[in-house]
This record gives structure tokens, sequence and C-alpha cells, in this order.
């Protein structure tokens, strides 16, 4: 057996790449494609992106997903393979309700991936770089009726995107190069986009969105096997009790699940990470120094998952509480890379929500260490995703009791009805003062009128007296001129 480079492992334990193993340190290095060696064979790549975008027409927003997934790169085929899968996978949609999957599978013969930086992947009408991606995905009703492997929804969606990756989420040793290279594990993740902002346009069946100033996500992840359960959370949309101000330069993502090591089976594990406006949170179990200590549990409630965490290390703790309704999951489904068993099923939903408390030790005024609240958060938007083989009953959704949804119906209605009556009372509103302003408007002009006539009337008056005075002059002249002439004709 050949034996790794050593002096390589200890030069990328010592600096460069994986030196610097905060939350925040980019590493592109891990968005290239991994897919060599062994991986070629038996391996899938995956990189994910999620954002918002709103609708030009109706103003709806909604979240929008794109995945570019390799699968086994060889052998190379013209066409994609579903049994032992070697293809490469473009799936773009929409989540929540309503939500829509449109999945175009091509053979490695249609596919162009760069081996080396910068990124680049172009496969059919799709491809994609470190900052940009431009791409159409389509399916008939007849191509899916023809084809039910593709587990896609028909329709047609195309997009021409530009993205600012702001803060990266690395795992650090877990994912470096040394770990890569020793194959210490079945499973790799790295999100140089934790916090990303998308510009450009998204169209869904002729329906054009705009991405929202609101912070996206971007990640990757490859290795031989997803982790099971699979548990992944991320979101931006947060805001602080303390202040009640939106914290835009915050964001967390959490992903568990059963970690192989060495062909062994390791107990659910959970990696989580908070960029807290600038100062860091991260609890990772790989980073054993740090102590991490971990509570994680999910549930199902009145139709609704709810994950539950409480993690701490010697100095940070983080309390997590997020949900979201059950029917609004989107379902999506890979095949494993070895083609045995079944497909790995991932429900998605992008509009969870809930709450994240996050502490620090610091020493109190006694001299002793104590738990100091940093913040509480309110969180919306969350992505959030629950994964394993399919069938398995954990993916299930439970039912929202009868009355639970009948008495959401009866809000919905409530508060369709007060809407009505406020759009009804805004118009009346409206009515009353045009109403107003045209009386108004009708009274100054007769106030005018008025005003005009009295200054005719006096100017009339004034004229008559004028004429009156002209006149009387006209005569005085007139007597005083015969006057005169008389007293000349006495003279003479």
């Amino acid at each position: 057996m050949e034996l790794p480079n050593i002096s390589k492992i200890k030069e990328t334990l010592g600096s460069g790449e994986g030196a610097n193993h905060s939350v925040n340190h980019s590493d592109v290095y891990r968005d290239a494609f991994m897919l060599k060696g062994p991986l070629a064979s038996e391996g899938f790549d995956i990189w994910r992106h999620v954002f918002r975008a709103k609708s030009v027409h109706t103003g709806e927003i909604r979240t929008f997903f794109i995945d570019f997934y390799a699968v086994n790169p060889k052998p190379v085929e013209k066409r994609p393979i579903f049994g032992k899968p070697s293809h490469l996978l473009v799936s773009a949609g929409v989540l929540g309700e309503g939500g829509k999957t449109i999945n175009r599978y091509l053979g490695w013969d249609d596919v162009s991936i760069k081996d080396s930086l910068p990124l680049l992947v172009s496969a059919g009408e799709s491809f994609m770089t470190e900052n940009r991606s431009i791409g159409r995905v389509c399916q008939s009703q007849e191509a899916i009726r023809m084809h039910p492997e593709y587990h896609s929804d028909f329709g047609e969606i195309y997009w021409d995107l530009s993205f600012d990756k702001k803060i990266a989420f690395n795992a650090g040793y877990a994912t470096s190069w040394a770990a890569r290279e020793l194959d210490v594990s079945d499973f790799f993740w790295h999100a140089e986009g934790l916090l990303t902002y998308y510009d450009g346009a998204i169209t869904l069946d002729g329906e054009k969105y705009i991405p929202t100033s609101d912070a996206g996500y971007a990640d990757k992840c490859w290795g031989k096997h997803f982790i099971e359960p699979w548990t992944f959370l991320q979101g931006s949309g947060l805001v602080s009790r303390k202040t009640g101000q939106k914290l835009d330069r915050s964001a967390f993502a959490v992903i568990g699940g059963q970690v192989r090591i060495k062909a062994m089976q390791s107990m659910e594990q959970v990696v989580s990470g908070v960029w807290y406006e600038g100062d860091l949170f991260e609890f990772n179990f790989s980073k054993f120094w740090k102590l991490t200590k971990t509570k994680f549990r999910t549930k199902h409630k009145k139709g609704r998952r709810i994950w539950e965490l409480l993690q701490e290390t010697p100095m940070s703790r983080i309390v997590l509480c997020v949900s979201c309704r059950e029917d609004g999951f989107t379902r999506k489904k890979y095949i494993p890379c070895d083609g045995s068993g079944s497909r790995f099923e991932i429900l998605t939903s992008g509009n969870g929500s809930g709450w994240m408390k996050l502490y620090r030790k610091r020493i109190s005024m006694k001299d002793k260490w104590e738990w100091e609240e940093v913040d509480i958060i309110d969180i919306s938007d969350v992505f959030c995703q629950f994964g394993a083989p399919e069938g398995d009953p954990r993916l299930v959704a439970t039912k929202r009791p009868a009355e639970e949804v009948e008495q959401e119906r009866e809000d919905a209605a409530r508060a369709l009805r007060k809407q009505k009556r406020a759009q009804a009372l805004e118009a009346k509103r409206k009515k009353k003062e045009k109403i107003l302003i045209e009386k108004a408007r009708q009274r100054a002009q007769s106030l005018n009128e008025r005003r005009l006539r009295k200054e005719a009337a006096t100017l009339e008056k004034e004229q008559r007296r004028s004429e009156k005075r002209s006149s009387r002059a006209r005569q005085n002249a007139k007597k005083t001129a015969e006057r005169v002439q008389r007293l000349r004709n006495k003279k003479q």
C-alpha cells in the first residue's frame, strides 16, 4: 500500500490550506471537483444554492434552489445511468406551498468539469462557476410519464444569476487536505457561502422572479454516502430581541447525522456554527480539544417537524429550536453511489422558524465563571432538511389535527374578511375625501365668482359715477362759455 505524503500533511496542518480553521475562513479549494481516485467510481459531489426571489408581477416572495449533483464520473457514458448511477443531475425548483422540483439527468459525455481552480461546471444548457450560474431545466408531462425514474415535476425553469459569498463555514481539519487524502470519512461538507447575496433573475413556468436583498446560502457536500439521518438547518433571517434590529451580518448552520469514520459507524454527531455580527460561536465535534457537548433531538408535533439543539464548550453555549410545517416539504431523491438499497430521500423546506439563545462564560463580580446571555434571536425563513433512505418511517409526515386545520382555515377566512373590511373602509374614506374636495372646489369657485361679480358691480358703479361727473363738468363748462360769450356781446 502506498503511504501518504507525510511531509505534505504536516505542511497542510501547519500552514496554507486548513491552517486557519475558524468558521469565517474562505477556502475555494474545498469547492473544487472532488470525484477523483476511488471517488471517481464510487462517490458523489453536490453544489447547492438556496435563495429567495420576488415575482415582478405579483410581488410574491418564494424560496428557490439550484443543485448540481455529480455521481460516479467513471466510466464515461453518453447517457445517464440509474442502476449503479453514473450521471450529473441538474435540479432546480421552488420550495414551500406549491413547490416544484424539475430534474435533468445528463451522461458524462455531455458534462465538462474543470479539474483545477477556478471552478467550472458545464452540463447541457447549464453551467456554474464560483460566483456565476446560468442554466435551463425543463421536462414535459409526456417525459415525466415515460420516465418515472426522473422523480421530477413537469415545467420549465431558467436562470441567470451572480452571487457574492460573504461568510464561509469551514469545518477545519474534518475537511482538510489531510483528512481527504487519508480518506478518514465517507462524507465531507463545506459552506463557502454561509451568507451569500444573489443578483440576476430566475423564471419559473413563464413567471419572472428577482432575488431579494436578503442573504441566501451556498455550500457543497461530497463523499461516498449521505450521513443519516440527514439533518440540516441554515438561516440568515435573524432578529435580535435585545435591540429589535435585523442582524444583517449574521447567519447560522447546523448539520448532523451518523458519520462513518474509517468504515466504522460513529454516534450521531452535530456540527453547528453561528456568525453573530462578527462574533463566532462554533461547536464542532472534530475539534476534540474544544470539548463540545451536544444534546440534540427531532420530533413531530401537530403537523410540524421540530429540531431542538443544546451545545456547549467550556466558554460558549447555544440553545436552538426550529420547526417547520411538514405539509410544506419538497421531496428530493438521490441514488446511492454504490447502487445498492433504496434512494436517499431528503425532505426540504424553506419556511422554518424558531429562536436561538447564545451565551458566553464570563467572570462575575464574585470572581466566578458564570454564563452570560449574549442575545435571544428570533429566526425566520430557515432552510430545513431531514433525510433518510426511501421508505424510512421517519420520513412519514404526521398529520395535523383536524381541529387545528379547521382553526387555520377559520383564521385565514377571518383575516380575509378583516382585509376586505379594511379595503371597504379605505374605499369609503377615499370617496368621502373626494366628495369633500369637490365641495371645497365648488365653494371656492362660487366664492370666487361672487367676488368677481361684486368687483364688476363696484367697477360699473364707479364708472357710472365717473360718467356723471364728466357730464356735469361738460355742462358747467358749456354754461361758463355761454356766460363769457354774453359778457362779450354786451361790451360790444
